[in-house]
């Protein structure tokens, strides 16, 4: 792995849970940065691989362009229950989610802040 990252950069499907209100629900999912209205579940990718979400470790808001043609990208680190850690992206403009990275497990060690 270069730089702690395996960059991967495939579209995926993903499970969601929406929340329009604060509650105890956390769907199975251990979040480390508080309730967020739009929770990943589980991805999968092309090749049929199923990541079931155990922890949300980071959530980011990204803009990207400027303009009309500019968009909102959210990332979110999680750690699935195989002990992985992956950068996932959802993209607002095009609805599309992506898996950016695959992160080294020592990156994970410390709570991110």
């Amino acid at each position: 792995m270069s730089d702690n990252k395996t960059p991967i950069n495939e579209r995926i499907n993903v499970q969601v849970a929406y929340k329009s209100f604060a509650d105890e629900r956390t769907f199975g999912i251990r979040s480390l940065v508080g309730q967020r209205k739009m929770m990943p579940l589980r991805f999968w990718r092309k090749k049929g691989r199923e990541h079931q979400i155990a922890e949300l470790r980071a959530t980011r808001p990204h803009r990207k362009g400027t303009g009309p043609e500019g968009t909102t990208q959210i990332h979110y680190v999680v750690r699935t229950t195989e002990d992985r850690y992956f950068d996932l992206m959802y993209d607002v403009r095009s609805v599309e989610w992506r898996v950016l990275y695959e992160l080294d497990d020592q990156m994970m060690i410390e709570k991110p802040g």
